[in-house]
């Protein structure tokens, strides 16, 4: 009876190790998730990034959130996919209290192995204007471009 006993208890060891195993390897790759997203609606001019940015924090979530010229908010959210999903309905249903929000789009969702993004902040426009003649060199999401700029007796303001 004894022999049958532990023998009972090896096998119901080795099904758990294989089980713990199998869980080990199917997810071990596939810890975060990482999706952009763009917010139309009424969301410049009524705190929606700084919102963005408390709740991002709260929920321990990465990434960033800009303002558009089109008058759109947009960012990229990084995290463990509860969490990441608890901002994507923030971002489509909750918003910030002034805010009006139309539809959110979200794109480019794929898993990642690890963070790319640390902590969660507010990204801004370049602010540098070009005034003046001549080539200005400038540098826009790491990459250099030159361009030629022209003046007819007066400033240059774009």
């Amino acid at each position: 009876m004894i022999i049958c006993h532990l023998n009972v208890s090896w096998t119901s060891l080795l099904v758990l190790t294989l089980v713990i195993l199998f869980a080990m390897s199917s997810d071990a790759g596939d810890k975060y998730v990482s999706v952009d997203f763009e917010v139309f609606g009424n969301v410049q001019g009524v705190c929606f990034r700084m919102y963005t940015e408390a709740e991002a924090k709260k929920l321990g979530v990465t990434g960033w959130v800009k303002n558009t010229r089109q008058g759109t908010v947009v960012g990229q959210v990084q995290g463990h996919p509860e969490k990441v999903q608890e901002m994507k309905y923030w971002l489509s249903k909750v918003g910030s209290p002034s805010s009006r929000i139309d539809r959110t789009q979200f794109t480019n969702e794929k898993p990642i192995t690890k963070l790319e993004i640390h902590g969660f902040g507010t990204r801004y426009r370049n602010p540098a204007r070009p005034i003046g003649t001549g080539k200005q060199q400038t540098q826009i999401l790491g990459r250099s471009f030159t361009r030629t700029l022209y003046k007819k007796n007066k400033t240059f303001t774009p």
